[in-house]
């Protein structure tokens, strides 16, 4: 009886021991990765000067761009040195191609095969929406806006191990959501090791002087880790999404060619990687014959005038009180890569609207005559995921909208390899 007693605190006081230095080394890490208390990413201090770090900024004497005007061509930009980043200049990406003949002539019907025949609606071939622009200023247009570079192009990233890439997808992300990237890496861009298909996260650098010391070189370990960046030269806003999306369809066709397809989503979107290839293969041969824009569809959105809202837009750049075309939702839509260049293009005629699924998905998608689809496993928002089951996950949903966290994107992760495993159970039982 006394030797089980010693054995038992001698138990006790060995995990102790454990859970002390497990929590030291925890603390360690995150200083060496985060910095001091002083130099958080998350507190409130003051840009840092730099002179020996992995981060050095090239300070031009210029005022922050107004969210609504054209910004200048020489913004505030950063450069991470090798071999993380590299300080010479890259090539605009916006050399004309020619691109017709990805875009077939339009039928009078489309037929789209499979389970999803019955679901899919297909919105936009036609439109009475305005295409006459000559009221809008010309410094108001995305050409005065767009200027291509980029500080970090990761120009190689979809030849690593990639022999038959299907699917490129490209996540907007902020400098500063390291949880949001780490949620993503975590989950569902484990599907990046695959084969066929490549993720990467696209960001803007103009704004990265805002931000500490800590933060900067805490991101400079990331870009270096992962390998997964890709960094424009605008400043990464709200407003400004517009650019970083056409920085990404301008990265996706000169760069990534070989990927059949491409989906653009956001870091706080969870994706279900199989359903969507599965999907894929669905849709090739009709998509071959009529490219199309698949994701959520939104039909007869009138333009917001009050700026307090998030999705306002001025008279200047809208000057019309009628709907916007139909457009897929920005936060996850599907395309083939043979569109995407065609749509960049067109976007560049086009007035500097700031909502990029309007612009690009609508406008520019409806003067090119291509239709876009609504697909029902393309959803903005899972509201509450304890109220999706796990066979709902695996099975239906393609991509949905999380709340950010990282508590929500493991939750729907979990229920999801859940649902692989009792889906399949299910199946094999009724069977």
């Amino acid at each position: 009886m006394a030797c089980s007693v010693q054995y038992f605190k001698q138990l006790v006081v060995g995990s102790v021991i454990i859970l002390v230095v497990v929590l030291h080394s925890a603390i360690q890490i995150n200083l060496s990765f985060y910095g001091d208390g002083k130099n958080n990413p998350l507190s409130s201090s003051p840009p840092l000067e730099y002179s020996e770090s992995r981060i050095r900024l090239k300070k031009r004497s210029l005022s922050q761009p107004d969210e609504e005007s054209p910004p200048p061509s020489n913004l505030l930009t950063a450069t991470l040195l090798k071999p993380v980043m590299t300080s010479t200049p890259f090539p605009t990406l916006t050399t004309e191609r020619s691109y017709k003949s990805v875009l077939p002539p339009q039928t009078s019907s489309i037929t789209i095969p499979s389970a999803f025949s019955s679901t899919l609606k297909e919105s936009g071939k036609t439109s009475k929406h305005v295409t006459d622009w000559s009221d809008v200023p010309e410094h108001l247009f995305v050409k005065r806006y767009y200027t291509g570079n980029f500080s970090h192009v990761n120009e190689d990233l979809c030849e690593r191990r990639k022999k038959n890439l299907t699917l490129l997808i490209l996540v907007t992300s902020a400098i500063d959501n390291f949880q949001h990237r780490s949620n993503v890496r975590l989950t569902w861009g484990h599907y990046g090791q695959r084969d066929d298909v490549q993720f990467a996260f696209v960001v803007g650098d103009a704004l990265l002087s805002q931000f500490n010391e800590s933060m900067r070189h805490a991101l400079a370990e990331e870009i270096d880790l992962y390998q997964d960046f890709i960094i424009g030269s605008f400043a990464d806003t709200y407003r400004r999404l517009t650019l970083k999306t056409l920085h990404m369809l301008d990265w996706a066709s000169t760069y990534c060619m070989k990927a059949r397809y491409f989906l653009k989503t956001d870091d706080d979107m969870f994706l279900n990687i199989p359903k969507i290839l599965d999907f894929i293969e669905t849709i090739k041969d009709d998509d071959e014959q009529q490219p199309k824009i698949y994701g959520h569809v939104f039909s007869g959105h009138l333009p917001k005038r009050n700026e307090s809202h998030k999705h306002h837009l001025k008279y200047d750049i809208y000057p019309r009180d009628i709907p916007y075309p139909d457009f897929t939702s920005g936060p996850a839509y599907l395309m083939s890569m043979g569109i995407v260049r065609p749509l960049f293009h067109e976007a560049l005629k086009l007035p500097f609207i700031p909502l990029e699924d309007v612009l690009i998905n609508g406008f520019a998608a409806m003067n090119l005559n291509i239709p876009r689809v609504d697909v029902p496993g393309f959803i903005n928002e899972i509201k509450n995921p304890v109220e999706l089951s796990a066979c709902e996950l695996y099975s239906s949903v393609m991509a949905g909208m999380t709340d950010g966290s990282a508590v929500q994107m493991s939750f729907v992760w979990y229920n999801y390899l859940m649902g692989r495993t009792i889906c399949i159970w299910r199946r094999t039982k009724e069977d």
